[in-house]
């Protein structure tokens, strides 16, 4: 099974290597060649850490809102069933009422 990233590691290793392998007898590579070669690996490592800092942040920040959401869905709901309860009581109490008078009535 080959990994996405198995090639890029090689391609990567190839590159720091390519002035020994190529042109060892020509062109020396320095270590001022190397430190720059690793510096720039380090800033792209870098940069690839801050995007997934700014995804993970991305994607809690989207969490938080859905949870938010659904949080003022609850409450709302709560607040119509609440609403309905005491709809509810008043008509008990207007029809506890009406029989109470029409059993006034009778007697």
């Amino acid at each position: 099974m080959k990994l996405w990233y198995s090639e890029g590691i090689k391609d990567v290793y190839e590159w720091m290597d390519e002035g020994n392998e190529k042109g060892r007898d020509l062109i020396p590579v320095s270590s001022e060649v190397y430190a720059a070669r690793i510096a720039l690996l380090g800033s792209i490592f870098s940069v690839l850490g801050d995007g997934l800092s700014a995804i993970a942040a991305g994607m809690a920040l989207q969490q938080a809102e859905i949870e938010s959401a659904q949080e003022a869905k609850e409450l709302k709901e709560a607040d119509d069933q609440s609403k309905q309860v005491e709809a509810l009581q008043k008509q008990i109490e207007q029809l506890t009422k009406r029989i109470e008078s029409m059993e006034k009535r009778t007697s």
